[in-house]
């Protein structure tokens, strides 16, 4: 597989714009951490590249931004590390796009969770009529 060894940084802009996004989502100040960890990009490759990562915490929940590229973005979330959430669709070329999708994939599953059935082609919780 072919690895972009030159990953750049979030810049102060997208940091700002996930900042504003969480912010909003949660209604109050979030507090964002940077750092950069091991991502495996290839599920069928076990080789691991050094990504620049915005992670938070919110109501017992972690989140993880990883940025992949130039214009690649994934995204997890996760309540124990050993059982780990993804978005679909897996990547995003814009970062709000991919905070976007992780915040409502994470209510998803905590609807789920609540048994409130979710219509997988709308993702608005299905009603009774």
């Amino acid at each position: 597989m072919l690895i972009d060894s030159t990953i750049p940084d979030f810049s102060g802009e997208q940091i700002q714009a996930v900042q504003a996004l969480i912010n909003k989502r949660y209604g109050e100040e979030i507090e964002l951490h940077l750092g950069d960890g091991e991502v495996q990009l290839d599920i069928e490759d076990p080789e691991r590249v050094d990504c620049p990562l915005i992670i938070w915490n919110a109501r017992d929940c972690n989140y993880i931004i990883s940025r992949t590229g130039e214009h690649r973005y994934i995204a997890q979330f996760f309540y124990n590390p050993k059982l780990q959430y993804s978005t679909n669709p897996a990547q995003f070329a814009k970062v709000e796009e991919c905070v976007l999708a992780v915040l409502q994939a994470q209510c998803d599953f905590e609807l789920e969770s609540e048994g409130v059935p979710i219509d997988s082609a709308s993702k608005e919780p299905e009603t009774s009529a």
